[in-house]
């Protein structure tokens, strides 16, 4: 056999190194798993759509919460004419509450006065509710019934707007128009059991209508403007009747020291009753049990009335005083004017401070720093204080009589949703056939939840 040549061994090597490189790069890569194909991205998960909100707690009343939201599927622009952010929404947030007043009365007559029956009775029960309504825009209502006496009355019904350029709040609907410090503050928060004798016979009463004006300056200035006609029965103030009232009131702070606790409150007043169907006016003796003890009766020869009126409040601390004196002047073929005014002052022997609502220049809740509480051994806030009130019914041929009345008040506030307020009082009433004086002591239990 032939022996193979140099150029035949080197052809062999280079094979086999080929060979070997060819094997070891196969094994290698069946050592290393095979690549996965790629797996195709899930797109991102939009947000969950938002549904229907129903809720409703109890705090201090029924808080409901009723929400449909529409953002998804409105198409309309963001903001409104004024520039304010749509509510893509609708939506009630508001409370269900209630107020109930128990009051209980004792009554003396001396000089002749006429008796007075002794007893008790449910003053003021009202149910409703108030809240906020969101449709592209924003409105505060309220719905309220009230059962005075033994008479169903309507409460409260409006719609409020507020934030408006120029006129800041517009309302509808039936409300105490605005005149008088004592007569647009919530019988929640007012300082007796009872207005005063002018404020009752000569304020305007609960009516229906529309209502502009709100807080100016930060606050340090309020302004109302109302036109208002009083359709059904009202359970105080001016009763007379006519085509429609004008109402106007202006506030201003002087002082106003959050700090320390010092406010200082100037207010007037005044209101025009056009085309009068009739005048009257009548108070009684600052206790709801008792009849009217000076009245003028119906006087169907009045055109129109104009009342006015001036409001003072000063606070500081614990000490509160406050006044108002009002008038007013019947045209017609028996023309008059009548007059009244009140002054009071309360102290609050556990220290707290009264507050006060600058947005529309009324009194606020009145509410213990410490609530009753056996376990804390705390007993809420006690409050004393005294009102002296005059009325004169009488001008020109009407002969309505003059009464001024001297009260005491102690309350005695639990929490925010329960009081206690116990009153001694004396009616003076003169030049009336049946003049004489009236002592009277009253009490009155509040539950509150508004």
């Amino acid at each position: 056999m032939a022996r193979p040549t140099t150029r035949t061994w080197r052809l062999g090597r280079w094979f086999a190194v080929a060979l070997v490189v060819a094997c070891g790069w196969s094994r290698a890569n069946a050592d290393e798993p095979a690549p996965e194909p790629p797996v195709a991205k899930e797109p991102a998960s939009a947000p969950p759509e938002k549904h229907w909100v129903w809720s409703w707690k109890w705090d201090h009343g029924v808080r409901y919460h009723l929400e449909l939201p529409f953002e998804n599927v409105w198409i309309g622009p963001d903001t409104d004419l004024l520039d304010r952010p749509i509510e893509e929404r609708l939506a009630f947030v508001g409370t269900i509450g209630t107020r109930i007043q128990v009051d209980g009365a004792g009554y003396a007559s001396t000089r002749g006065l006429q008796d007075v029956d002794s007893g008790g009775e449910l003053r003021r029960l009202r149910f409703g509710t108030r809240g906020d309504f969101y449709l592209l825009g924003h409105v505060s209502y309220a719905l309220d019934v009230e059962l005075i006496g033994s008479s169903f009355e309507v409460g409260d019904v409006y719609l409020w707007w507020k934030g408006i350029p120029f006129i800041q709040r517009f309302k509808i609907g039936n409300f105490t128009p605005p005149m008088s410090l004592e007569s647009v503050t919530s019988t929640r928060d007012i300082l007796f059991m009872e207005t005063s004798l002018p404020v009752e016979a000569l304020g305007p009463a609960r009516s229906s209508g529309v209502q502009v004006g709100g807080p100016i300056f930060q606050q340090r200035l309020t302004w109302a403007l109302a036109l208002v006609r009083l359709l059904g029965t009202t359970d105080q103030g001016d009763r007379s009747r006519g085509g429609g009232r004008a109402v106007v009131r202006i506030t201003g702070l002087p002082q106003d020291d959050r700090e320390r606790g010092r406010l200082t409150h100037l207010g007037l007043g005044a209101s025009m009753l056009f085309s009068a169907e009739n005048a009257r006016y009548e108070t009684r003796p600052e206790s709801h049990l008792a009849p009217a003890l000076v009245d003028t009766g119906v006087s169907e020869a009045a055109n129109q009335s104009v009342a006015y009126g001036v409001e003072a409040l000063h606070i500081h601390g614990p000490w509160l005083v406050m006044g108002e004196g009002l008038a007013t002047t019947v045209s017609g073929r028996n023309s008059a004017t009548f007059w009244g005014t009140y002054a009071l002052a309360t102290y609050t022997l556990t220290g707290e401070t009264q507050p006060y609502d600058r947005s529309s220049g009324i009194l606020d809740q009145f509410l213990p720093a410490r609530p009753f509480s056996w376990h804390d051994r705390a007993w809420g806030a006690f409050r004393v204080g005294g009102r002296v009130s005059h009325i004169d019914l009488n001008g020109g041929p009407t002969r309505g009589g003059r009464e001024t009345n001297l009260t005491g008040n102690l309350t005695w506030v639990l929490n925010s949703w329960l009081l206690f307020k116990a009153e001694y009082g004396l009616a003076l009433v003169r030049d009336r056939p049946d003049a004489g004086n009236l002592h009277f002591v009253q009490t009155r239990l509040q539950i509150d939840f508004y």
